[in-house]
């Protein structure tokens, strides 16, 4: 019989366990340089409505709100903690209702129809206002620890 092509066992092994290992620093480095990028995320006070009427769309899923002058939005895709922090639920919300500013004018305060305002008031619900190396963005507060946001929403025409 002829020579067999096929690498002993042991080097296959060996061969899958730089190839996994060299995954696991990968996605490392991928996490090590998303921390970096979120910490160059700073809360962002704006002088009035106006600086965050528009529409705003996530960068890398579905989610989009659109918050009129009139103090109405349209939302699609939000997270459920958007609306009550206490709602660990996973999951996404599409809804309409009203927004004001918060007091600290560093974030949106969003009540779907329907529910009273400030139902969860100082524990995170709504969107933050937040200063990126791409300009104010809206952001999606993280209910995890040492984590601002869980997504940024970018403005975006329409």
């Amino acid at each position: 019989m002829g020579e067999t092509s096929r690498k002993p066992r042991w080097a296959r092994r060996r061969v899958a366990t730089v190839l996994t290992a060299s995954a696991v620093l990968a996605g490392a480095a991928a996490w090590a340089v998303t921390e970096i990028t979120d910490s160059d995320v700073q809360f962002q006070t704006v002088s009035s409505r106006a600086d965050v009427v528009g529409t705003w769309q996530g960068q890398d899923g579905p989610t989009r709100i659109r918050l009129d002058s009139d103090g109405q939005f349209t939302a699609t895709a939000l997270p459920n903690d958007v609306f009550n922090s206490a709602d660990k639920r996973a999951g996404s919300t599409s809804t309409m209702g009203t927004w004001m500013l918060k007091p600290s004018r560093e974030g949106v305060e969003l009540s779907p129809a329907g529910s009273p305002p400030s139902s969860y008031p100082g524990q995170g619900s709504g969107l933050g206002i937040v200063q990126t190396d791409h300009g104010t963005e809206l952001c999606v507060l993280s209910g995890s620890q040492g984590v601002l946001c869980d997504e940024l929403l970018r403005r975006v025409s329409g």
